[in-house]
């Protein structure tokens, strides 16, 4: 056991990927504000060699990497297992349920703490994926967190001794001086612009706001929507737009530069399916650029977007809602700039890093202590 205030906690966060994407993005924030505390020291392991984010190495972070040779790879877990013993981390911190099967049984076998941090969304309904992979590590976890109530929630977790919710945070600092010179680049020529930046993936509903901007810009002639991400459903959500509404509806693709893109938009909109969703990166993205948000009311978004205070809450799916919320806004743009304004104070009050990164050193703490969240 570690007494709280007798050495260095040694602190190892392990994922599989550092693609662009949420969970990899507060990675990266968690890792350098780690880097940062006194009493912390804190390495990374990723199972990949596919990497978007140089600022770990830029940060003096050490990654190792422990690639998979095929997706099964069972000479993983005696690597993870020499890597542990080599490097005797206080704490493995788990951001995802792959890493958490691989990591697991080397920290029971050398007595390692395991904070298991993969529920990353919420979903009323639980795939059987999902569940097994969490029967399978969350009883062998010596601490469970989530970055929503809404996390533990759907995993029947809200009671449990050992769970408990760290909010992610955001870097306000990354949003300083940021300016908005992408709107020529993109062959922007309307007054109005509206972006949704995410993932193509099954998790997010780009088909219900690709349909709420086909909707407007056949009424409208001052707005231009904007896509930004990449991803498996890329191709298939362009296919969903006109072409006689393809100067009006743009798709940028995967880009590492989404500040300036945001600075641009005058609404930020996140659709997300049933599936579920955390606490998003993008829609703290926005509201650190004073953007107000149209968001759809699933999962842990309640819990960062006050409905009618910061941003608008819509019906999961509900294209002709989602409409009607824009061209509200649209229309009425000091009621959006009053909700960017509350945004940009409610991240600075509650989800900004320094915050994150306090509440996960105490986690670690408790952890090490044997105390619960």
């Amino acid at each position: 056991m570690l007494a709280k205030d007798s050495t260095i906690i040694k602190v190892l966060l392990s994922i599989d990927s550092l693609m662009v994407g949420g969970k990899e993005r507060q990675l990266l924030e968690l890792a350098k504000g780690l880097a940062q505390r006194p009493g912390i020291n804190c390495q990374v392991l990723a199972m990949s060699e596919e990497d978007q984010y140089t600022d770990l190495q830029d940060s003096g972070i050490i990654v190792h990497r422990l690639v998979r040779r095929v997706r099964h790879d069972w000479a993983v877990f005696l690597r993870v297992y020499g890597l542990l013993k080599k490097l005797r981390p206080n704490v493995v911190h788990s951001w995802d349920y792959m890493t958490a099967i691989y990591a697991l049984p080397a920290c029971k076998l050398l007595g390692i703490k395991f904070v298991n941090g993969a529920i990353r969304y919420s979903s009323s309904k639980l795939e059987p994926i999902i569940k097994a992979k969490a029967a399978v590590t969350f009883p062998f976890s010596d601490t469970i967190v989530s970055n929503s109530q809404a996390g533990l929630r759907a995993h029947q977790l809200l009671k449990s001794s050992k769970a408990c919710v760290v909010y992610n945070g955001i870097d306000l600092s990354r949003f300083a001086g940021v300016n908005n010179g992408h709107k020529m680049e993109l062959g922007i020529t309307t007054e109005k612009v509206v972006g949704m930046v995410a993932t193509f993936s099954e998790y997010k509903d780009y088909e219900t706001y690709l349909n709420a901007a086909q909707q407007l810009v056949k009424s409208r002639k001052d707005v231009t929507f904007v896509a930004v991400g990449g991803g498996p459903c890329l191709e298939k959500m362009k296919q969903l737009v006109s072409p006689i509404y393809q100067d009006r509806v743009i798709f940028t693709g995967q880009r590492r530069d989404v500040e300036p893109l945001i600075n641009i938009f005058d609404i930020g909109v996140l659709c997300s399916t049933k599936l579920g969703e955390g606490i998003s990166n993008s829609i703290m993205e926005y509201m650190a650029l004073n953007k107000p948000c149209i968001a759809s009311d699933v999962g842990g978004t309640p819990e960062l977007v006050v409905d009618g205070e910061t941003g608008i809450l819509v019906d999961c799916g509900d294209a002709e809602q989602l409409a009607q919320k824009i061209e509200y806004l649209l229309d009425n743009p000091v009621v959006a700039k009053q909700m960017g304004l509350a945004g940009r104070k409610r991240l600075n009050d509650q989800f900004n890093l320094e915050k994150m990164v306090s509440n996960y050193i105490d986690l670690y703490h408790k952890t090490l202590n044997l105390n619960r969240c």
